[in-house]
């Protein structure tokens, strides 16, 4: 019974030391990328059928992350309606959500900074392009068939 009770206080130490990512404040020289960047994607090659992104940068070093990836075999869901930003370059950026006692990290590969075509801008991140949403411009993301699970919202509502 004793041991028990060491192992449950070893395991409560060893989790409570797991760290936790400090925010960052978006650079000043990325500010351009606040806003709403979304991409709805249908292929039917590898049979991948749809790859739906939605990236959200907050003005308070918050991020809101959503994909859904369809595919003939299944699909692959991530919601992460409220990440914060630990790093980032001109390479990648990384954010986390906090989970419990702990954080879920995930690195963005930046293929290219938003640049200007016509009237839209586009960012790529994952090898994804991603439109940048103009003001007032609704997310059709709570459309997207991703699960048949309940799914936490994703705030796409931009503070500027």
């Amino acid at each position: 019974m004793a041991r028990n009770y060491f192992c449950l206080v070893v395991l409560i130490f060893l989790l409570c030391a797991c760290s936790k990512n400090d925010p960052i404040s978006l650079p000043a020289d990325k500010q351009h990328l606040l806003g709403v960047w979304q991409a709805k994607i249908s292929e039917f090659d590898n049979s991948v059928t749809s790859d739906n992104m939605l990236i959200v940068f907050h003005t308070n070093h918050r991020v809101s992350y959503l994909r859904c990836i369809n595919r003939v075999n299944g699909h692959a869901y991530y919601n992460f309606p409220d990440s914060k930003l630990i790093s980032m370059s001109d390479t990648e950026f990384e954010i986390a959500q906090d989970i419990f006692i702990t954080d879920w990290n995930k690195k963005f590969t930046i293929g290219q900074l938003p640049y200007q075509e016509k009237n839209e801008w586009y960012f790529i991140v994952d090898k994804v392009k991603l439109r940048k949403l103009k003001p007032g411009e609704k997310s059709d993301s709570d459309s997207w068939r991703c699960s048949d699970t309940d799914k936490k919202k994703t705030d796409t509502t931009t503070h500027f």
